[in-house]
């Protein structure tokens, strides 16, 4: 759509550029009525046909509204996040947070040293890590 407004703008550039040039009055011109008039003959039984065939195809038609269907990917995402929400509780009781430390003691430690301490802190770690 961009490129035909464009190429529109240039060729009447053009146009109005070989008018300037070689002096041309086109209201003097005995043939402009005739060629007004055309285009309006024109642009009436054309712009009734385009919207004729946009009714036939429905091409600005807007769709009806959904059905009242059960949508069971929704019920299935609400699902889920009921369960996440379940989750998210569980996570924070205290004997959910003990058992994890106790799972991932090793890997708990070697990840705060490193992030407190950076990779030097690691190589001049004693024992105790």
């Amino acid at each position: 759509m961009v490129s035909l407004v464009a190429y529109g703008i240039l060729f009447l550039y053009f146009g109005f550029t070989a008018m300037l040039r070689n002096a041309y009055n086109p209201f003097a011109d005995p043939l402009l009525l005739v060629f007004a008039g055309a285009l309006a003959g024109l642009v009436a039984p054309v712009r009734a046909l385009l919207r004729a065939g946009a009714g036939y195809l429905r091409l600005w038609e807007i769709p009806p509204a959904p059905s009242s269907r059960v949508d069971v990917a929704s019920l299935n995402r609400l699902d889920h996040a009921n369960n996440v929400k379940t989750l998210v509780r569980a996570i924070q009781t205290n004997p959910y947070r003990h058992k994890f430390l106790r799972v991932n003691r090793e890997w708990l430690i070697h990840n705060i040293a490193l992030i407190l301490g950076g990779k030097n802190y690691l190589a001049q770690a004693g024992p105790e890590l």
